[in-house]
């Protein structure tokens, strides 16, 4: 498992290219994930374009990585409507 491995960074793929950084966070935070993770990638185009489609995040431990690879996959990030 991805956990056995030592994984820490976990790239998350076909995010919403409206999101910034702070955004990213925010939704990781709102999926239970604060205090789990100690970086956040978001690679941008240029002004006023967004997001590349993608944000690399490093937890602090391989099995917060192996938990968001879990609950991520298939979900359309940042656009889940918890109402």
């Amino acid at each position: 498992s991805e956990a056995e491995e030592g994984r820490t960074t976990v790239m998350l793929q076909r995010i919403p290219d409206t999101l910034d950084v702070d955004q990213v966070r925010q939704t990781l935070d709102e999926l239970g994930y604060t205090g789990l993770y100690n970086a956040v990638y978001v690679p941008m185009k240029p002004p006023p374009r967004g997001n590349l489609g993608y944000a690399f995040i490093n937890f602090v431990s391989p099995e917060h990585a192996a938990r968001c690879i879990q609950e991520c996959t298939g979900m359309p990030f940042g656009t889940a409507d918890p109402s």
